[in-house]
């Protein structure tokens, strides 16, 4: 099968964005990087790798592979690809922009408009041809909820602002609600891509504002909010305060407190009942981990006895 029939029966069969949309250059870039056979793309990834000039998140050829073929995916060519698609926590994720970019590529979007700016709110409209206007509204509350607006001082073992919503709330809070708009109307077009806060709560973002481009600056492992170093907040209590993993009853292990990291003195059912703004299930993620990874193995066998009893109650975990 040739590129352009190839090309064309994607869009078709997966509602990828219509090549249409693209610039003649980019249309031509883009039909010979999907053509090309895998073995091809496997030396391009290494030619990639070689080159030093990659973001310092992909270190191997099969990590830039797959950052060249969700490009593809969404209609971008490689080098775009690269510039605008971060890998982290193993996922890929692009900016707000981006997402909003890839949303006016479909040619679709009627209207699209920032209706209101503050340092606490932001409200965006986002209409779709042939639908109703979306309006996404994303305040400070709900970013200091979801813990997009803070990171994990590891140093300090203590929640602090990140530096980007401390100096541009107002940017940030537009991303979001960008973001958010962008996930409802043209679910489509991002083809289920999130954005860096979105995906992992412990990064830390930069927004250069003449250019509109955010880059990842760090992100905080979580093994590192784990240990027994961790600072005590009101409430919560010490390691031990709280019974041992077998001491525990079964109808009251949703009610042990985390004794460290970035949940201290937080319930179990608390714990695993937090999401993103976008409905992914941060806490039962965060407990996940906790299970394989805490060097506090009685901890890992409270929350993993927790995880147990839910599934076999039926819950959707």
């Amino acid at each position: 099968m040739n590129g352009k029939n190839e090309i064309e029966k994607k869009t078709q069969s997966e509602g990828i964005i219509k090549f249409n949309a693209l610039s003649p250059v980019a249309e031509i870039r883009l039909r010979t990087e999907v053509a090309m056979a895998l073995v091809d793309k496997v030396a391009a990834a290494k030619l990639f790798i070689e080159s030093g000039f990659l973001p310092e998140t992909i270190k191997t050829p099969a990590q830039a592979l797959i950052v060249m073929q969700t490009g593809n995916d969404l209609c971008l060519t490689w080098t775009e690809a690269f510039r605008s698609i971060n890998v982290i926590h193993g996922r890929p994720c692009m900016s707000a922009q981006l997402l909003i970019a890839l949303c006016h590529r479909t040619r679709e979007v009627e209207q699209a408009y920032i209706q209101e700016t503050t340092p606490d709110k932001a409200v965006y409209l986002l209409k779709r041809k042939g639908q109703p206007a979306f309006v996404s509204i994303f305040t400070r509350i709900e970013a200091d909820k979801a813990r997009f607006s803070v990171a994990w001082d590891k140093d300090k073992q203590q929640w602090k602002t990140k530096d980007n919503w401390e100096k541009q709330p107002a940017v940030m809070l537009i991303w979001r609600a960008m973001s958010r708009a962008a996930r409802f109307v043209f679910p489509d077009a991002i083809c289920g891509i999130y954005t860096p806060e979105e995906i992992a709560e412990e990064v830390a973002l930069s927004t250069d504002l003449e250019t509109n481009e955010t880059k990842v600056d760090e992100v905080m492992p979580a093994e590192n909010q784990t240990s027994g170093e961790a600072a005590t907040q009101p409430g919560s209590k010490s390691r031990e305060e709280n019974l041992g993993a077998e001491d525990i009853p079964d109808e009251r292990l949703g009610d042990w407190t985390m004794p460290a990291g970035k949940y201290v003195g937080r319930r179990l059912i608390e714990i695993i009942g937090e999401q993103t703004a976008s409905g992914k299930a941060k806490g039962l993620e965060y407990l996940e981990w906790i299970v394989k990874n805490a060097k506090d193995r009685g901890q890992a066998r409270i929350v993993e006895r927790f995880l147990e009893i839910l599934r076999k109650d039926g819950a959707p975990v």
